[in-house]
């Protein structure tokens, strides 16, 4: 638990250090960096095998991402809609493999999607400048992490998804739910961020139930392939994916929550 703790520190002390003092563009290297290192831990644990596959699934998603950054939402559509059938069209020489093939570009799509949801949305909190709101994002996932974790260690009797994560408890989720309240009134003050209580309320709560079915879903990917971890990448808390997981359902969750309070603009 030490090592978890004090892994935990240092990545939010440089994430802080990160979102407060790098420019725009050093910003969406380290999240490029990101995706690079998700995507591969993703196709490692998926058992993804061949080299050109990962290369072009990758470059759709920046090329995608991209696009969107650009405003040129159409050109996206056609980049992710072409990659996609770039990669059936490379698969189609599996040589009478088909279950195999199939199965390949089953998991490359899936993570292509899987990749974009929290690429496209942090790029534009972050192209958009809203460092504020990031800071909220990451606030509340991760303080529904971390207050899920203690309250469901100490608290925990009754299971949450046993059949997907055998340690989770509805204890936990509870308190994760409340830790993410906290957390979202945290920043919501200290950034000036404009929110209503019961916005911050209903925002904290359904951002911190998306990162928990976040972390779920990873979880069910690893289940699926009989992993632990996603990597070893980070002490204490197993890989990048990991580590991330949950905003991969909270990061769009947040982003389309602002733009129904037309707080964002698309």
């Amino acid at each position: 638990m030490v090592t978890r703790i004090v892994s935990g520190f240092v990545m939010a002390a440089v994430a802080i250090g990160i979102l407060l003092y790098a420019p725009t563009s050093a910003l969406l290297v380290a999240l490029a960096g990101m995706m690079m290192v998700s995507f591969f831990e993703y196709s490692v644990l998926m058992d993804i095998p061949r080299r050109l596959s990962f290369g072009l699934s990758l470059g759709v998603v920046f090329a995608v991402v991209g696009a969107v950054i650009g405003g040129r939402y159409p050109l996206a559509l056609s980049l992710l809609l072409m990659g996609i059938i770039s990669l059936w069209s490379i698969q189609l020489r599996c040589h009478g493999q088909f279950t195999q093939s199939v199965a390949v570009l089953e998991r490359l799509t899936l993570g292509i999607l899987y990749l974009l949801m929290l690429a496209i949305s942090l790029s534009l909190l972050i192209v958009k400048g809203e460092r504020g709101f990031i800071f909220f994002l990451l606030a509340v996932t991760h303080g529904s992490d971390t207050a899920a974790y203690f309250s469901g260690k100490y608290l925990g009797k009754h299971l949450f998804a046993p059949h997907i994560s055998p340690k989770k408890t509805w204890e936990g989720f509870a308190g994760g739910l409340v830790g993410s309240v906290i957390a979202g009134a945290i920043c919501t003050a200290l950034f000036g961020l404009g929110f209503s209580p019961w916005q911050v309320v209903v925002m904290s709560v359904l951002v911190g139930a998306s990162a928990a079915l976040g972390d779920l879903a990873e979880s069910m990917l690893k289940r699926s392939c009989n992993k632990k971890d996603s990597g070893d990448l980070i002490p204490g808390h197993g890989g990048v994916l990991d580590r991330v997981d949950g905003l991969f359902f909270s990061a769009p969750v947040f982003y389309a929550l602002l733009l129904l309070l037309e707080r964002i603009s698309f």
